[in-house]
């Protein structure tokens, strides 16, 4: 295993991830639960993320008639 792993802990905001990924280029991060004892929490893949974040926006006014 990697010794200090590019992981967000669960209390981490999408931003965090969004960060992450754009950094070192992942397609899925693990997701730990905290920093201390790094016990997988589950995983995100960026796709995922990307597609919450835009299903949060409101639509744009003219795309609403």
């Amino acid at each position: 295993m990697t010794k200090n792993p590019v992981a967000p802990t669960e209390a981490d905001s999408a931003i965090v991830a969004a960060s992450a990924f754009r950094e070192h280029g992942f397609k899925t991060l693990p997701v730990v639960a905290d920093r201390q004892n790094l016990r997988l929490g589950g995983a995100v893949r960026a796709r995922h993320l990307i597609a919450r974040m835009l299903d949060s926006l409101s639509p744009p006014d003219d795309a609403q008639s």
